[in-house]
């Protein structure tokens, strides 16, 4: 079957979005919570699938160090389109699989009802710690835009930093890129390999 080809034009899901909350307010660094979401990517033929994790500052070491952590939302309530600056596989926003890359989530508002999270991530083109992401230096045309069905309150009330990382990538399957829950066992072994 091969693998995934370079390609520009894309689909994105979002598929969970969870919070870390430190145990008995601990701080670290100087925040108290983290957030990861988990997101994939395919072609618009829908052929393979890249699967995604962004994680704000400093969530990792929440995880780590001992939290809570709550499910916020689970699985896509819409996909989007966007189109990347080169041709890419489904697993080139961040170069190549295990190389993370400086991101962003922003909130957005496009009232589309009280079910729904709505956010955008961008990612840098580019390797290396910054706080600073202009346009030109993005892997897409435009931030890609993610909507996730909510579980529970709370969500994305401002600009937060931090790190995106391709995981995995597999042939698309139509029912099996939803199953979050199956997903995220099945990524364990790889996102542990991915944070040492």
């Amino acid at each position: 079957m091969g693998g995934p080809s370079a390609e520009t034009h894309f689909e994105a899901w979002g598929e969970a979005m969870f919070a870390e909350q430190s145990k008995q307010g601990k701080v670290i660094m100087g925040t108290t919570s983290g957030i990861f979401v988990l997101f994939a990517v395919a072609e618009t033929k829908r052929r393979w699938l890249g699967w995604y994790i962004f994680s704000t500052d400093y969530a990792l070491d929440l995880a780590i160090t001992g939290s809570t952590h709550e499910l916020i939302g689970e699985k896509s309530k819409f996909p989007s389109h966007f189109i990347t600056r080169k041709p890419m596989p489904v697993n080139g926003l961040c170069g190549t699989q295990g190389d993370a890359r400086r991101s962003v989530i922003i909130p957005t508002h496009l009232g589309l009802g009280d079910d729904v999270i709505e956010f955008q991530i961008a990612i840098t083109s580019t390797p290396g710690p910054t706080d600073d992401i202009p346009v030109a230096d993005l892997a897409t045309t435009r931030p890609i835009h993610l909507y996730i069905r909510r579980k529970q309150t709370g969500g994305i009330d401002k600009i937060m930093f931090g790190w995106t990382n391709c995981v995995a990538t597999e042939p698309f399957g139509k029912t099996s890129h939803l199953d979050v829950r199956s997903r995220i066992r099945a990524l364990a072994d790889q996102l542990i390999w991915m944070n040492q």
